[in-house]
């Protein structure tokens, strides 16, 4: 395009080459300066984009044009958190985790894009992720801290960061997660129970569908295979039976549902509000009293409309009576 245009002002006007019009020169110079300078600021914008716009593995989808494959990265697979954030795991034999348990190859996705973590047996951990227009990797070193996998980052020159983030695995049904942090909407321990009750984990090893959580890829370790494990203190919000309840009241401080503690619901829950006619919307639990809670759009950067009261408000329990499996 540049040559095209540079040709158009070089010639004269019987539309011959006029090279030596040194005015036609001057211009030609004077056009490319700025679209030389443009150029060399969409390849730097290119080639540095995701070092701060780098999507954590449980939401990998890359927002954003940015190009280029096989990049490197100096960022976490998951977002930095300290260890409270992320709760211990619990193992389907009952024993302690150990770094042979965990390592092995995990991905998802959920989309045209995706992501992984691979952990070795070595404690080497390498993080990736991919879309149709870019992709790039980053390394860390993985560790067992109080029942936990920590992952340190290394800089694209080798050297530890030290920023650290936390995730744990979990076994349903044979299938082996590595979560996030528990506040994640996607890819973390609480939304990972949410799915469970509505039946979005599949509940068996042969199905391989796309899934928004890491999923290891390679064989699990056989003496595992087919049990089931949720984190410390996560048990709970697997639901035994379904819920069924109703939005009963409307205040500044939200919409409130006739279901609370004693039905089993938890903050975080995500619940579905169904009208008699229509799709529905889902409602996220914001807080909990014994015989109601008080819900709000399902993602808080979504304007939804609140559906009106005396609309249906369930819950499924797709998972009820797997954790008892032997």
């Amino acid at each position: 395009m540049l040559y095209e245009f540079s040709w158009a002002i070089s010639k004269d006007e019987f539309g011959a080459p006029a090279c030596n019009n040194m005015k036609s020169k001057h211009f030609l110079i004077a056009g490319s300066v700025p679209l030389l300078a443009l150029g060399g600021l969409l390849f730097y914008t290119r080639r540095n984009y995701h070092r701060d716009a780098l999507p954590p593995a449980g939401y990998p989808q890359i927002k954003g044009w940015s190009g280029g494959h096989d990049q490197e990265w100096d960022r976490l697979p998951f977002k930095s958190s300290s260890s409270r954030d992320v709760p211990a795991a619990r193992t389907p034999d009952g024993s302690p985790l150990t770094f042979a348990m965990v390592a092995g190859r995990y991905g998802g996705q959920p989309d045209l894009s995706g992501s992984g973590v691979d952990l070795d047996s070595q404690g080497n951990c390498t993080s990736y992720w991919f879309s149709c227009l870019d992709s790039g990797s980053a390394k860390g070193i993985a560790r067992i801290v109080d029942g936990r996998v920590e992952i340190e980052g290394l800089s694209t020159w080798g050297k530890p960061t030290g920023e650290r983030c936390y995730c744990v695995p979990a076994w349903w049904r044979g299938r082996v997660y590595l979560l996030g942090p528990s506040d994640w909407l996607s890819g973390g321990v609480l939304e990972f129970c949410n799915a469970i009750n509505w039946g979005e984990v599949p509940e068996n090893s042969e199905r391989r569908g796309t899934e928004e959580y890491l999923l290891r890829r390679d064989e699990p370790t056989p003496v595992l295979e087919r049990r089931t494990a949720i984190p410390e203190g996560f048990d709970r919000c697997i639901m035994r039976e379904p819920l069924e309840g109703e939005l009963v009241a409307a205040s500044s401080g939200g919409v409130r549902v006739s279901l609370g503690s004693r039905s089993g619901v938890f903050v975080g829950q995500r619940l579905r509000a169904q009208p008699e006619s229509g799709y529905g919307s889902w409602l996220r639990v914001l807080s909990v009293e014994e015989d109601t809670c008080t819900v709000g759009p399902y993602r808080e950067w979504r304007d939804e409309p609140l559906p009106p009261i005396g609309t249906r408000v369930h819950c499924e329990a797709k998972g009820a009576g797997i954790l008892e499996e032997k």
